[in-house]
């Protein structure tokens, strides 16, 4: 499936469409019967207490995209325990449940769930510790930890795992339930942590802290995931369809409305959290969800099968196990295998006609075919250029360049080779907008791009992630002075004034660059860790400048 996108939203235009297309003999009746009958009471237990984390299913509620599906939805709080929303699914006392990647395990262990939909395509758990710590794996396996069990943060000991070190052999791990306090009190030297809270906590205290993400070291587990009991899915399959439906909807409006979204939370289910805290925490969910690049929800059989791998090579399950057959019901991809099953038989059925129509028939029709050939494949290469290029200047846009870091990754680990990303956001350019006006402010991020393009080596890859943000990537530097060169070159090409209205304009810019492998060796662990650095840099020269706050 190929889904390509410029807003969150066009994924809801897409998911009704999809829905319309399946049932549209039976679109009108459906409706009407949804008016006449009374609302189908279903559950949702949740993992945690109510907060942004499930914003999505809140916001589905309080829309009435549930009661449009003809579904009355109580949500029901967690306490971060996974076994026990397992528990309450496989009960029936709730019908659907929020689970994260230990979901395969529960499969593997001949439990019938089967996973709905995944909502964050990448967990949210990560292992925070003392500075300095996080340069050596090794080292702090020695170190006092603060970790849950390893079947509720398998991703974290897998840390250890890729490095060679048996989570059975850690000697120093503590199970207690509060590995904050335990943090800030100095009684452990790492932590379990959930990338919206316990981060937010130490931001806000200024406690000094390391994050380490499990997706820098090859481990990529799916968060949070809507599930079912098996016997429902496969029973209630229209019930499952339209429960997950409302609830995309209900994420997709949340990540296009998160302001609004943060109020009714605070407001009511999550009202113990600050506004400040939400609105962290929205941010944070925005990344994990993925929705500029992935359809909300999609579901992929081969991350599956590689977190059931990770279980076995932590000895979790045995060597054999594998996902039972119904472990996944993919609402994207049964909608499209009805789509391709109806024009398999429609084309069938029109090339025998034509064979009994005779061969003029034959002759004009493939005339016609030619012409809408040619006009399709027209059409291909306009929306590939628009999906893959940046309308406003031409360059390549992040799917492109992400794609091109994900190839580079490939060649470098192959022929042990290194790169560097960059990450380049321009100082002064809110000026140009705010006095001239977006249209002018176009034309500047225009003239950007020809000046970063001028000063690139053909080996190297330019293009625009948005806003004022655009990014590079230094094709296999074989020299450190590969790079500082090409910073002095966009340094030059910036000294010459952009000329506005007939007014010049001193742009500059901040540089933010990570290396493979010596930083990350994951595209988003790279594009990361350049962001970070780049942010680093603007932050420094606005404090050299007696700035509060970065512009």
């Amino acid at each position: 499936m190929l889904f390509k996108t410029f807003k969150t939203s066009f994924w809801l235009l897409i998911s009704g469409a999809l829905a319309i297309a399946s049932h549209a003999g039976l679109a009108q009746t459906s409706a009407d019967t949804a008016k006449t009958q009374a609302l189908k009471k279903v559950s949702l237990q949740l993992r945690w207490m109510p907060q942004f984390q499930f914003a999505g299913y809140y916001m589905a509620q309080a829309k009435g995209f549930y009661a449009n599906e003809g579904l009355e939805v109580h949500i029901i709080p967690g306490n971060g325990n996974r076994t026990q929303v397992v528990e309450e699914v496989l009960t029936r006392r709730a019908d659907f449940g929020i689970g994260n990647s230990g979901l395969a395990l529960a499969s593997m262990e001949n439990q019938p769930v089967t996973v709905v939909a995944d909502i964050f395509q990448r967990s949210a758990a990560v292992l925070i510790t003392k500075p300095g710590l996080e340069k050596s794996i090794s080292a702090l396996s020695k170190k006092n930890m603060a970790l849950r069990n390893i079947k509720d943060n398998p991703e974290l000991y897998g840390i250890f795992n890729s490095q060679g070190i048996a989570p059975s052999s850690i000697p120093n791990i503590s199970s207690s339930s509060d590995g904050f306090k335990e943090f800030i009190n100095d009684e452990a030297d790492a932590f379990n942590a959930y990338l919206g809270n316990e981060t937010y906590l130490l931001e806000k205290n200024n406690i000094a802290h390391t994050v380490i993400d499990p997706q820098n070291y090859g481990i990529s587990f799916y968060g949070d995931a809507i599930f079912t009991h098996s016997e429902l899915a496969k029973k209630n399959p229209e019930l499952v369809n339209s429960f997950a439906r409302a609830s995309i909807k209900g994420w997709i409006y949340a990540l296009d409305h998160p302001d609004e979204a943060v109020q009714y939370l605070h407001n009511g289910p999550a009202s113990d959290r600050t506004i400040e805290h939400l609105q962290f925490e929205a941010e944070t969910i925005a990344k994990l969800v993925m929705p500029d690049f992935i359809p909300v929800g999609q579901i992929s059989p081969q991350r599956w099968n590689h977190i059931a791998n990770v279980f076995k090579s932590l000895n979790l399950i045995k060597s054999d196990a594998s996902l039972s057959p119904g472990f996944y019901l993919s609402y994207w991809e049964d909608r499209y295998e009805q789509e391709r099953f109806s024009l398999y038989v429609y084309c069938i059925a029109a090339f025998i006609l034509f064979i009994l129509a005779g061969n003029i028939w034959f002759i004009r029709l493939n005339k016609k075919l030619k012409s809408t050939l040619k006009e399709k494949n027209e059409l291909i290469n306009t929306v590939s250029r628009m999906a893959n290029h940046d309308q406003l200047t031409g360059l390549p846009n992040r799917r492109l360049l992400f794609d091109r870091i994900d190839r580079a990754i490939l060649h470098a680990k192959r022929h042990k080779q290194y790169f560097s990303v960059c990450v380049l956001d321009l100082n002064g350019f809110k000026r140009v907008n705010d006095e001239c006006g977006h249209p002018a402010g176009d034309q500047v991020l225009i003239e950007v791009g020809k000046r970063l393009t001028a000063s690139l080596r053909d080996a190297d890859s330019a293009g625009r992630l948005g806003g004022d943000e655009f990014f590079f990537m230094n094709d296999f530097s074989t020299y450190h002075d590969d790079l500082q060169a090409l910073s002095q070159r966009l340094k030059s090409a910036f000294l010459t004034p952009f000329i506005v209205n007939g007014k010049p304009y001193a742009i500059s810019f901040s540089l933010g660059v990570a290396s493979y492998p010596d930083d990350a060796q994951t595209t988003l662990g790279l594009i990361s860790k350049a962001d970070e650095r780049m942010y680093a840099e603007k932050e420094k020269r606005h404090k050299s400048r007696g700035l509060s706050s970065l512009t």
